[in-house]
């Protein structure tokens, strides 16, 4: 029983440690397990803390390229790079990691990087070092903004209304 606890313990602390906005690679998520079918839906414009990072993967070089985005925000639709002056889609992997099989040249390096939103920004002149983070000064959503004004309670039709 005390083992189970400690466990229980280890658990929370972990959880806590990466529940915290601008946590890297983490996701926000809105669960609505009332009012109908539970349910789980990205926050929509979620403002990180830190602007958008790189990390190659070591081992990476001219004809094998990964690379992870760090803080965005919310999850990701897709990642370019550009080579000789055209847009590059790169393939995700369950890591994390996007991923350019041909590679991409010795950079720098210009990415462009869409959430599942459409929301997009494009990072240019990247000189990236494998294993190591590269901040941009860009955010995926912007500057933070002011919180929004509290919105009225649904109507009753409204609360029938699976939104998931």
């Amino acid at each position: 029983m005390a083992r189970h606890r400690r466990r229980r313990r280890r658990g929370r602390r972990g959880l806590s440690a990466i529940s915290a906005l601008g946590a890297a690679g983490v996701v926000l998520w809105t669960v609505n397990l009332f009012n109908g079918p539970a349910c789980a839906v990205p926050r929509a414009d979620p403002q990180a803390e830190r602007s958008l990072g790189f990390v190659v993967k070591p081992g990476s070089d001219e004809e094998w390229l990964a690379v992870q985005v760090l803080d965005h925000g919310g999850p990701l639709r897709s990642v370019e790079v550009r080579v000789d002056g055209r847009w590059r889609d790169l393939r995700r992997r369950a890591d994390g990691y996007w991923v350019a099989r041909d590679g991409a040249g010795d950079g720098p390096f210009a990415f462009r990087v869409t959430d599942v939103r459409a929301h997009r920004r494009t990072v240019d002149d990247l000189d990236l070092a494998p294993g190591e983070v590269q901040r941009t000064g860009v955010f995926l959503y912007g500057p933070a903004r002011p919180s929004p004004a509290p919105t009225p309670a649904p109507a009753a039709a409204d609360s029938q209304r699976v939104s998931c």
